[in-house]
């Protein structure tokens, strides 16, 4: 007698199922189902899995059994389910459309990979992770119904502040994430990669602070008395130049000598903000602080310069000094500045509203702090001087007065 094949399908009381004993991970045997049957006149032979374990049958889980395994057969004879073939193309199909799709997470990229060369690209990238990554990263813009964005609005609005858990983070955090998803979702409709959310985004709008950012005469001038007494005299010059050229923090330090034109008194500023390269003329003042830092900048023995930078750092990682915080506070106690003032900010601040104050023109202002236009200039510095409104609204009373007296001096003349 010739003695079966262990491995050949066995038949059960049930026609076209068949089992072959196998044995499982842990060593114990078990059989594993398979079916046969024919369907549009071409006969399938497939597996339907392994004694005992949970498979899915429409919409159900059950517990494999030669009698589940019939139940199968029978589906597919009657064409409620697919062949496995035909039904593994089409999951692979579908695999292949969910990963082509342009889900918020692969337009964030996109957006950040286009906005690689600008200086706050990091900022916005730790924003995405930190507020939005875990949300929409695998959802499509059109997937996204104004309700859920106005949920997501709240529940971030209640998220707790990661230095103090005792507080929710602040409105500026939330405006901050909304308005970065908008921004990335745009990104993607100006390259025709998505149709956009069905609605708007709910960036709150947030209110703004003073932050006590203004220099009094007395503050200026104490200010400049303490930076003449400080003993680290690289962040008194860092200070220097954001009071006399406005600039950002990382545009003065990051600052490198060929980017300084002494002959016409120009400072190059690379990749601004507000996008592109631009020309900045440097007052007398700002000329003269770096003036001296170029006379006693480091040589080394065969007179070449040691660093790049105006103002170079002991860190390997970026070359130039990156926050000197002790010696800006100590500068601040020095000239009696309200613990609100942010230093290198409130130069920056000083120097455009004194600008705007003077009548030089918003767009000329805008220009010199790069921004892209005059609308943040109108925002934020031309109202702070503290006589410009007060002038104007005498003005306004003068104006209506001497009208109203040569009104009636006609009127006496005619009479």
């Amino acid at each position: 007698m010739k003695k079966r094949n262990p491995f050949s399908p066995v038949r059960t009381k049930h026609p076209g199922v068949y089992y072959i004993f196998g044995t499982g991970p842990l060593g114990k045997p078990r059989r594993t189902f398979y079916i046969q049957y024919y369907r549009d006149g071409k006969r399938h032979f497939e597996k339907c899995g392994h004694e005992g374990e949970m498979v899915l049958v429409g919409s159900k889980l059950m517990k494999m059994s030669v009698a589940v395994a019939n139940g199968i057969r029978a589906d597919k004879i009657k064409g409620k389910e697919l062949p496995n073939k035909e039904r593994r193309e089409v999951e692979r199909a579908e695999a292949a459309a969910h990963d082509s799709r342009w889900t918020i997470g692969k337009l964030a990229e996109e957006y950040f990979t286009h906005r690689e060369r600008q200086k706050t690209v990091q900022v916005d990238r730790n924003l995405y992770k930190r507020s939005l990554e875990d949300e929409f990263k695998g959802k499509t813009p059109e997937e996204i119904d104004p309700l859920s964005l106005d949920r997501f609005r709240k529940k971030l609005s209640q998220r707790k502040n990661l230095k103090d858990e005792k507080k929710a983070i602040a409105p500026t955090s939330v405006r901050n994430a909304l308005a970065l998803l908008r921004q990335i979702v745009n990104h993607g409709m100006e390259r025709q990669l998505t149709k956009g959310f069905p609605g708007k985004v709910p960036v709150p709008r947030v209110a703004g602070k003073l932050k006590g950012d203004d220099l009094s005469p007395a503050h200026l001038s104490a200010l400049l008395t303490a930076l003449d007494a400080d003993t680290d005299q690289a962040a008194a010059d860092v200070v220097r130049l954001a009071l006399y050229t406005g600039a950002r923090r990382e545009e003065i330090l990051r600052l490198r000598w060929p980017e300084v034109d002494f002959t016409r008194g120009l400072w190059m500023l690379r990749d601004r903000k507000a996008g592109g390269d631009t020309g900045f003329p440097l007052s007398a003042p700002a000329l003269a602080v770096l003036k001296k830092r170029h006379g006693a900048r480091p040589l080394n023995e065969k007179g070449e310069e040691v660093s790049k930078f105006v103002f170079p750092g002991t860190g390997e990682k970026y070359g130039y000094l990156r926050d000197p915080r002790a010696a800006f506070e100590r500068i601040k106690t020095a000239a009696g500045l309200p613990a609100t003032f942010r230093i290198l900010h409130g130069c920056r601040h000083h120097f455009a509203s004194m600008m705007v104050a003077e009548g030089v023109d918003l767009l000329t202002v805008a220009r010199l702090l790069g921004h892209a236009d005059a609308q943040m200039v109108m925002r934020r510095y031309a109202h702070v001087r503290p006589g410009v409104l007060s002038a104007a609204a005498e003005l306004s009373g003068n104006l209506i007065a001497a009208t109203v007296a040569n009104a009636r001096k006609e009127q006496a003349a005619k009479a």
